[in-house]
């Protein structure tokens, strides 16, 4: 998994980094994990739900280790 930017609110919508390129009208799953949200294609199987949510755990525990690293 890698960062692609911020993305922001502005007049009620969620405005992506200008590198992220998605097809007009396309529908995404929004997929809340504690205070994170992830994208996702709609209609996802279980096992791809899986699999993300397991990524998404792994990602943010190398990201706190790394916090922690760089506070001590």
């Amino acid at each position: 998994m890698k960062l692609l930017g911020k993305a922001r609110v502005e007049n009620g919508k969620v405005e992506l980094p200008a590198n992220i390129e998605l097809e007009e009208g396309a529908l995404y799953d929004v997929i809340q994990m504690g205070d994170d949200l992830l994208l996702s294609p709609p209609s996802s199987p279980t096992n791809r739900m899986e699999r993300i949510e397991q990524l998404a755990k792994e990602s943010i525990q190398m990201h706190k280790k790394s916090l922690e690293g760089l506070a001590k």
